[in-house]
C-alpha cells in the first residue's frame, strides 16, 4: 500500500497509544473542515453506507483529543453501523484518550440508511447538546437534567466537523465483515455550518449560518482529506476515496489498490436543484501534495485559497 504512516488520533472511542504502522487490505475515507470553531450547527445531507462492519458517520471532533492528558478527548457523534441500516447512533465522547466516557443511544430512522437522502443534524451549546433527522429533534442531552455523566460541560475545547466510512474489527459492535459488499459508499449532498450566536440568529435563534457548501467541486480552502488509520480499524483512509460528482462528495469504501469512485450518483428526489453532470474530482488524484502535506494531526497545511 501507499500509506504508511499512522496517525494516532481518530478512534471514535478505539484509539490506542500502541497503534503501529501497517499495510491495510482495504482503503477507507475521511473528510474533515480545515476550520474549527467552539459551539455550533451542523446540517449534512445524506445518503449513508451500510453492510454488517461498516461505520457511516458524521461527527465533532477536537483534533488534539489522541495526544492523552492533560489533553481532553472531545467528541459528538451520528453513526450509522452497517448492521443496522434503520437506525443511527449518537454519542458523545469525553475523558481522556487513556480512559473514554461515552452515552450510546440509538435512534430510529424513517427508512434504512441507504435507501434515500435524509438531513442530519447536530446543534452544540455550553447548555446543550442536540441531535436530529430531517428537522426532528431525537435526542438532547441538557447540563442542569438529563447529562448524568456532566459530557456537555466536558465539551471544552474548539471542534472540527468530519465525515468518514471505515470498517471496525469490533464484531460485537459493527457485525460480522465480508468485503463481498465493496466497494460502499457515502452521499454526501450539502453541507451547512452555523455558529452560535445566542439569540442573534435568523427569527431570534441562537444560530447563524456561516457556509453551505453543494460540492460543485472539493473546496480545499474548507476541506481536508484523511490518510491515516487507527486501531480496530481494518481499513487505511485514503484521499483517493473523496470524490467529488454530480454536486455531491462521495466518501468509498473499496479493496486497497481499487480506489475511486466511477459509479452513479443517487439522486436526491427532495432536491428540486438540477445539476449538471460532472466528472468524478478526486481529492487523491487532484491534489496529490496532500501525501506530502499532512503535519501528525492530519491537517492541510498547503497554502490556501481563500
Amino acid at each position: 500500500m501507499k500509506f504508511k504512516k499512522v496517525l494516532f488520533m481518530l478512534g471514535l472511542g478505539l484509539l490506542s497509544s500502541t497503534a503501529v504502522a501497517q499495510d491495510k487490505d482495504y482503503s477507507g475515507a475521511e473528510l474533515f473542515t480545515n476550520e474549527t470553531q467552539m459551539y455550533g450547527k451542523y446540517e449534512a445531507r445524506m445518503m449513508m453506507a451500510t453492510g454488517s462492519g461498516l461505520v457511516s458517520s458524521m461527527f465533532l471532533y477536537h483534533n488534539d483529543s489522541y495526544k492523552g492528558d492533560p489533553e481532553p478527548w472531545v467528541e459528538v457523534d451520528i453513526e450509522i453501523l452497517g448492521k443496522a441500516p434503520g437506525k443511527f447512533q449518537s454519542n458523545i465522547i469525553t475523558g481522556n484518550a487513556a480512559k473514554q466516557i461515552t452515552s450510546e443511544k440509538h435512534h430510529d430512522l424513517p427508512g434504512n440508511a441507504n435507501e434515500g437522502y435524509h438531513t442530519y443534524g447536530m446543534e452544540w451549546t455550553p447548555n446543550y447538546v442536540a441531535w436530529f433527522i430531517d428537522g426532528v429533534q431525537v435526542r438532547k442531552t441538557m447540563t442542569d437534567s438529563n447529562d448524568t455523566k456532566n459530557q456537555v460541560a466536558a465539551l471544552i475545547r474548539e471542534q472540527g466537523l468530519r465525515f468518514n466510512l471505515w470498517s471496525s474489527e469490533v464484531t460485537s459492535w459493527v457485525g460480522e465483515w465480508n468485503d463481498a459488499i465493496l466497494p460502499v459508499h457515502q452521499y454526501i449532498n450539502w453541507v451547512k455550518v452555523y455558529t452560535y450566536t445566542p439569540g442573534a440568529g435568523e427569527n431570534g435563534s441562537d444560530f447563524t449560518l456561516a457556509w453551505t457548501d453543494d460540492f460543485d467541486t472539493f473546496d480545499d480552502s474548507r476541506w481536508g482529506a484523511g490518510n491515516w488509520t487507527f486501531d480496530k480499524n481494518r481499513v487505511t483512509m485514503s484521499p483517493d476515496n473523496v470524490n467529488v460528482q454530480d454536486g455531491t462528495l462521495i466518501l468509498s469504501l473499496t479493496k486497497a489498490g481499487q480506489e475511486g469512485f466511477t459509479g452513479v450518483v443517487p439522486v436526491d428526489t427532495d432536491n428540486t436543484a438540477i445539476r449538471k453532470s460532472k466528472s468524478v474530482n478526486s481529492v487523491g488524484a487532484s491534489y496529490p501534495e496532500y501525501l506530502s502535506t499532512f503535519d501528525l494531526i492530519g491537517r492541510y497545511k498547503g497554502e490556501k485559497k481563500r
